[in-house]
């Protein structure tokens, strides 16, 4: 299902019954991954699981696309699907998100579980983007990773290395790709 939001159509399932929850997924610009799931029984838990902006089946561009439009979008759910509060999860990226949603709106949060927590702080880009962090636990995946960035940057720092990924994700080239998904 769809759920219109500013410039946006934000891709949304529910799964079970009961007390509601929603799940916030890693990225930015992954998806939701019904593996989440797994931790609920569906018994006994309404899960609301969704694309935010720009990511999986969601449509729109990645204009209109910061972390509070992305609490916005949370709490228009919420909203739409008539849940008075909800448990939030999250894991990477949405534990950040979870946080800012349950900073703003915390009379609409009955808890939190964050796992794989991503502060976004310097060290948490640092562990991601720079060799020896990430890059020594997923070396293939790392391999794969740093196999696109031109030569001067595979050693670059961080911050060189988001904006490069950022500028071809904000290309004319890369968006053809990004609307296919």
């Amino acid at each position: 299902m769809y759920l219109d939001v500013p410039g946006h159509k934000i891709y949304y399932e529910v799964h079970g019954k009961g007390r509601p929850a929603v799940v916030l997924h890693g990225g930015p610009g992954g998806g939701m991954q019904k593996s989440a799931l797994a931790i609920y029984d569906l018994k006994k838990w309404c899960v609301l699981m969704f694309d935010q902006r720009g990511c999986g089946k969601s449509i729109g561009s990645l204009e209109n696309n910061t972390t509070w439009d992305l609490v916005e979008d949370i709490e228009l759910l919420r909203k739409h699907c008539g849940f008075e509060k909800w448990f939030v999860s999250g894991g990477s990226w949405g534990t950040t998100l979870a946080l800012a949603y349950a900073e703003k709106h915390p009379s609409k949060v009955t808890g939190l579980l964050l796992r794989g927590v991503c502060l976004g702080d310097n060290s948490t880009f640092k562990w991601q983007y720079e060799e020896g962090g990430a890059s020594r636990i997923f070396p293939e995946s790392w391999e794969k990773f740093i196999a696109v960035l031109p030569s001067n940057l595979k050693r670059a720092g961080w911050f060189q290395i988001a904006k490069y990924f950022q500028k071809k994700l904000q290309s004319i080239e890369m968006s053809k790709y990004v609307k296919a998904w």
